[in-house]
């Protein structure tokens, strides 16, 4: 019926890697992060928790300062309605 044709001959010879991904690696999408050792970690956990104090002592001196600053407002209203100005 119908003549048979030769297949290979209509084929491309080889499949090619195009240009743009001949330096990808589709295989490392995600890089891996590095690992930090036990000492390092303790180093970095020490560094934060003395941020987060120094954070905390500067906080507690700042709300001291305002509750200084109301109490000597507060004082001075008192006196100013009394008439001791």
């Amino acid at each position: 019926m119908s003549a048979q044709t030769n297949h290979s001959s209509t084929q491309p010879d080889r499949l090619q890697t195009r240009p743009t991904n001949a330096s990808q690696h589709p295989g490392e999408v995600v890089a891996k992060r590095k690992r930090r050792t036990k000492a390092e970690m303790e180093a970095a956990r020490a560094e934060e928790q003395a941020l987060q104090d120094d954070k905390a002592k500067i906080h507690a001196a700042l709300l001291q300062k305002v509750a200084s600053l109301e109490d000597q407002l507060a004082q001075k209203d008192v006196k100013d309605k009394n008439g001791l100005v």
